[in-house]
């Protein structure tokens, strides 16, 4: 082996895992013409003393049990590359003067290795020196003499105090890394005179003072001091004049910042979670860069009227700052598009806005105490997202939110005083969310039919909610859990506007209405006839229905009470229809009576299957039922003395069915039957090939019932799809007697 140029052991199934390679006894000896020593996991605490690498070029011993490499140490004379990472018992290194070439020092992880050897000569190739995840303190005031380094990675020292003021003379140095060095207090002046354009310090948790900057720092763009303990900036912070971003978030120390700073080129200021901070500094001329500031948790009372002279501020948040009781009138003459100040919980005004502001898009006051928006909010006329959820205290919405043209979503949910909205809603052409769950409206207005981009309208637990107007067409759901005083639903839609089949964005519709123990017969029809026309527009592939009710529609021809239900041969017809694109499926259940929390949401899987020649085939389960009852991260709870009817939409469509849907015509029965089992735990309900004993049902079944649907004909202008009920024959030996009334 004495020609052996390349020696290269890893684990190539697991990378710096332990060595798969085994020594039956101690090496004692190397190819000493070796050039490249590659050996992951190296298994002794040093290489063989009889080995002379005299022209090694590249040692890599990754997670190595090596302590040192050599004792007495090896003269490395050709020696560029050395990673020894995450060795976790190395203690030194040769000295560096034996490897004049090398060019990069990889150390990362090594947890024992604490001292740097003395740079004792000048270094002109070592480029690349990373010591990130070592144990060190301090280095040697010699580092200046690594004159061609350009990368030094200290990231995660924790033991490290001090960095020497001579690594200002690194003049080749443009990166480095000095974040999570939980013991460092200070860091040299001299560090400015580097080239660098990001100074990270981030976690370093004890660092209290930064130094000052004595002369203009031309290359900084990013200051990231994120949980530091800085009490307070200098005043030379400002000769950073190519500063862009500054990141100060997590400073629990900070009190202060210095004026100079809006003297600086910033695009991003990050004051979030500063919670000592109560004042923001006086901004004495305009300041052209600011574009995004974030006082997130800070302790801010107010903010100065100079506020304004942040010309092109573009986002400003100020949520959960506690403490912030006004905003300056000059804050609506940005050029905001974002302004956040949910969680401001001493909030109780808003400021006028005197003339148009064309720039704000996005508002967020949510759990402020502002008890009414002033009249003039109106001016806020490309406003296109307004939450005032959780919004207590708020009493009503000034009429002029009408003439918000570019309003797409309000959010007032939880606003447990506010008793009406605008008569004029309907004005609010591209509205497309709409919420008012929790408050205290008894009455939507009738306009709301003209919201022509409704999609989405939430009315849960409206619990003085007496009735549910007509809605647009092109809503896909309306949510209306826990509304218990709803005696009244109108049609829903006058009629169903045609919708292109390959519409992605509206073929869903989903509608629940739960523990209406005050529904009139009336309502519950206008309910069912509702359903049919959406089960029965080709172009939704998810509809849902769930409102109180102890029936069965009568426009599903099978039904019977129980949980399960069989079509035989000779009610079939509808599986040899070449336009069958699914089904209507029905379940009317009740709750166990009983105080288990999970068990009054209603669970439950379902199964299609048919028997053929070939045996018996399940058709996969292709909606999540349980997901329905899933909204703003609650699980919705049904009323356990009333029953309710589910309805959904089985679409035959879904590429996974297309066998299956080929198969359907061979059937000689085709049975509908709702699981015996269920998975509290989780939100996908199994299908019947994976259900096992663990699964427990958390309804009690009591009728059940489906609808063959079908695609309709190009010149057929009449709902066909479903149309079944004419032709079906109710014999007895069509449907089999269910085989009970509970789900086991």
């Amino acid at each position: 082996m004495e020609n052996l140029r390349m020696l290269h052991f890893f684990n190539s199934h697991v990378p710096w895992s332990e060595s798969n390679v085994f020594l039956a006894s101690s090496l004692k000896s190397l190819p000493d013409g070796l050039k490249i020593l590659c050996w992951d996991g190296f298994p002794q605490r040093s290489l063989p003393q009889n080995y002379w690498p005299q022209n090694l070029v590249r040692l890599e011993m990754i997670r190595c049990h090596l302590e040192q490499l050599w004792e007495p140490d090896q003269k490395l004379p050709n020696l560029k590359w050395l990673d020894l990472r995450y060795s976790g018992k190395l203690i030194r290194i040769p000295d560096l003067y034996l490897s004049p070439d090398i060019e990069g020092i990889l150390l990362t992880g090594c947890s024992k290795f604490e001292i740097f050897p003395e740079i004792k000569d000048t270094m002109e190739n070592l480029a690349v020196l990373k010591l990130d995840g070592t144990a060190i303190k301090t280095l040697p005031s010699s580092l200046c003499r690594l004159v061609a380094l350009e990368v030094l990675s200290l990231d995660s020292c924790a033991s490290l105090e001090t960095i020497p003021s001579s690594i200002g003379d690194l003049s080749k140095l443009c990166k480095l890394g000095l974040t999570n060095c939980e013991s460092l207090e200070t860091f040299p002046s001299s560090i400015f005179k580097l080239k660098l354009t990001k100074l990270d310090l981030s976690g370093c948790s004890k660092l209290r003072t930064f130094p000052e900057i004595l002369e203009p720092a031309q290359t900084f763009a990013h200051v990231n001091l994120t949980g530091t303990a800085i009490k307070e900036l200098p005043f030379s912070f400002g000769n950073l004049v190519h500063l862009q971003t500054l990141r100060l978030n997590m400073c629990t120390n900070l009190e202060s910042l210095p004026n100079s700073i809006f003297k600086l080129k910033l695009t991003k200021l990050d004051l979030s979670r500063c919670s000592k901070l109560r004042t923001f500094p006086e901004i004495l001329e305009p300041a052209q860069t600011f574009a995004h500031v974030n006082l997130t948790g800070t302790a801010i009372k107010e903010l100065p009227f100079s506020f304004g002279n942040l010309v092109h501020l573009q986002t400003l948040r100020l949520n959960m700052c506690t403490d912030l009781e006004s905003l300056p009138n000059s804050i609506v003459k940005l050029k905001l598009t974002e302004l956040d100040l949910s969680g401001c919980s001493k909030l109780r005004t808003f400021p006028e806005i005197l003339e148009p502001a064309q720039t704000f898009a996005h508002v967020y006051l949510t759990g402020t105490a502002i008890k009414e928006l002033p009249f003039s909010f109106g001016n806020l006329v490309q406003l296109q997202t307004l939450h005032l959820n959780l919004c207590t205290d708020l009493e009503s919405l000034p009429n002029s939110i009408v003439n918000l043209n570019l309003l797409s979503v309000l959010d007032c949910s939880g606003c447990a005083k506010l008793t009406e909205i605008p008569s004029d809603i309907g004005c609010l052409s591209l509205l497309r969310e709409l919420s008012l769950g929790e408050s205290r409206i008894v009455n939507l207005p009738e306009s709301i039919c003209n919201l022509s981009s409704l999609e989405l309208l939430d009315l849960s637990e409206c619990k003085k909610l007496e009735c549910i107007p007509r809605l647009p067409a092109f809503l896909k759901q309306l949510l209306a859990f826990d509304c218990q005083s709803i005696t009244t639903v109108m049609p829903l839609s006058n009629s169903l506007i045609q919708i292109p089949s390959n519409s992605q964005e509206c073929n869903i519709f989903r509608f629940c209405f739960t523990n209406g123990q005050q529904l009139d017969p009336g309502a519950r029809a206008n309910i069912m006839d509702e359903s049919r026309l959406r089960m029965t527009e080709d172009a939704y592939r998810s509809v849902f229905f769930c409102f109180p009710g102890s029936e069965v529609p009568h426009w599903l021809p099978f039904r019977c009470e129980g949980h399960s239900i069989t079509i035989h041969r000779d009610s079939l017809d509808f599986c040899r229809n070449d336009r069958l694109i699914g089904f209507a499926l029905c379940v009317v259940f009740q709750l166990p009576d009983t105080n288990d929390i999970k068990r009054k949401c209603g669970s439950f899987s379902y199964c299609l299957n048919y028997v053929s020649d070939h045996g018996k085939h399940i058709l996969p389960n292709n909606d999540n039922l349980k997901s329905y009852f899933y909204w703003r991260d609650q699980e919705r709870k049904l009323d356990q003395d009333q029953d309710h009817t589910f309805l959904w939409k089985y679409n035959l469509e879904f590429p996974e069915m297309s066998c299956m849907s080929r198969m359907l015509p061979r059937a000689r029965s085709f049975t509908f039957e709702i699981s015996p089992y269920y998975d509290d735990n989780i939100l996908q309900p199994p299908s019947f090939l994976s259900i096992d004993r663990y699964f427990k049902s958390t309804v009690k079944v009591k009728k059940c019932g489906i609808c063959p649907l079908y695609t309709k004909k190009k010149d057929d202008n009449n709902a066909g799809a479903g149309d079944y009920s004419g032709s079906v024959r109710f014999s007895k030996n069509g449907i089999e007697e269910p085989s009970g009334s509970n789900a086991a």
